[in-house]
C-alpha cells in the first residue's frame, strides 16, 4: 500500500538528490551499525573510516553515531576500539577540516548552513512550515536565495562571518521569545511525524502508517532486542535538529524507508495473527460440524458396537 500511494511523494518528483543519498547511507549505516555491534564485523577499521565518509557526505547523521557509539559500549566494545573507531572518522574529516581552515579561516568539522537555517526558522516572521516562510515568512529577509542584500553581505564578508552572526541572532531571538519558540518547536516535531494533509484519507493514511511504524519498532525490541536500539537509534536521533527548523518534508524522506519497514513488520505480525485465529476457527467449526452429524463420537462408536452384537446373537440362536 505504501508503494502505491508513498507518503512522500512530492520529495521523489522533486528529484531531491541529497535526501536520496543521505537515505541511502542511513540504510547503510543500519545494516553496517548492527552488525558490527553483534561482532559480525571484527576489525573497526571498515566502521569508522565509513563514518568519516557517511559526516562528510551526510551531516545530519552524526546525532546517529553519536548514538552508535553510545550503544556500543553497552554491547560489550571497549573503549579501545571506540576510540579507534573515533580516531579513522577523524581521520576521514582532517583533509576537509584543515582544508576550511586554510581556505575560510575557521575550523569547520563538517558542511553546514545550521546558521542560516535557524534564522529563517526562529525569527518574529518565522512561520512553522518551509513553504508558508517563503510567502509570508523569515526566508524573504534572511536567505540569499530571496534576499540580494544577504548575498552581498556574503560577499564582502565570507559565509562563515555572515552564518555566524545569524546563528547568534538566531540564539539571541530564543532567549527572548522562549514561549514562541516553544510553539515552533512543539508543532514542528508534530509535522515531522504528522506531515499536513488535505483530504481525510490522506490524514488516515498518515496516522495509520505511523501507528503501524511505532507497532512495528516495539515488536522488534522485543524479538530481537539489539537490531530494535539500533533502528530505535535512528528514528530517535536522527530528526532531532529537525524540530527547531521549518517544517520541510524532504527532512523525513532519509528515514521514510525505514518507517516502511517497521509498518511493514507490523502489518504481517497482525496479518499472521489473525490468519491464525481464523484456522482456529475454521478447525473448532469443522468438529462442530462434524458432531452434529455423527454425534459425540464415544456415542457412535457404542451405536456402532450394539448393532453388530445383537446381529451376532442372532446368528447364534438359528444355529
Amino acid at each position: 500500500m505504501l508503494a502505491v500511494r508513498p507518503p512522500n511523494l512530492a520529495v521523489e518528483l522533486c528529484n531531491d538528490q541529497e535526501a536520496t543519498l543521505v537515505g541511502a547511507l542511513a540504510a547503510w549505516t543500519v545494516i553496517r551499525g548492527t552488525a558490527w555491534l553483534r561482532g559480525r564485523t571484527a576489525s573497526v577499521v571498515a566502521p569508522g573510516l565509513s563514518w568519516g565518509f557517511i559526516l562528510l557526505a551526510a551531516p545530519a547523521l552524526a546525532p546517529v553515531y553519536a548514538g552508535y557509539l553510545l550503544l556500543a559500549t553497552r554491547t560489550g566494545k571497549n573503549w579501545r576500539q571506540l576510540g579507534l573507531a573515533a580516531a579513522l572518522t577523524a581521520a576521514v574529516l582532517t583533509p576537509w577540516i584543515v582544508s576550511n581552515r586554510l581556505v575560510l579561516g575557521e575550523w569547520i568539522p563538517v558542511r553546514s548552513n545550521l546558521g542560516l537555517e535557524l534564522r529563517v526558522s526562529t525569527a518574529d516572521e518565522a512561520r512553522i512550515g518551509a513553504t508558508d516562510n517563503v510567502v509570508h515568512g523569515a526566508m524573504p529577509l534572511y536567505h540569499p536565495l530571496f534576499n540580494v542584500s544577504i548575498t552581498e553581505a556574503i560577499s564582502r564578508n565570507g559565509e562563515v562571518n555572515v552564518y555566524s552572526q545569524m546563528r547568534r541572532d538566531a540564539l539571541a531571538w530564543i532567549a527572548g521569545h522562549p514561549r514562541r519558540f516553544f510553539e515552533l518547536t512543539m508543532e514542528r516535531t508534530r509535522r515531522f511525524w504528522l506531515p499536513e494533509r488535505a483530504r481525510m484519507l490522506d490524514i488516515v493514511f498518515v496516522w495509520a502508517s505511523l501507528l503501524f511504524a511505532a507497532g512495528g519498532v516495539f515488536l522488534l525490541l522485543r524479538e530481537d532486542r539489539l537490531a530494535g536500539y539500533s533502528v530505535l537509534c535512528v528514528v530517535v536521533l536522527y530528526p532531532l535538529l529537525y524540530y527547531f527548523l521549518q517544517s520541510y518534508e524532504r527532512y523525513r524522506y532519509p528515514i521514510e524507508w525505514l518507517m516502511v519497514l517497521c509498518a511493514a513488520h507490523a502489518a504481517l505480525w497482525r496479518f499472521e495473527g489473525l490468519h491464525r485465529w481464523f484456522e482456529k476457527q475454521r478447525y473448532r467449526t469443522a468438529r462442530c460440524d462434524q458432531r452434529r452429524v455423527f454425534g459425540n463420537p464415544r456415542d457412535s462408536c457404542v451405536s456402532l458396537v450394539i448393532p453388530l452384537s445383537n446381529a451376532a446373537m442372532d446368528a447364534n440362536e438359528r444355529e
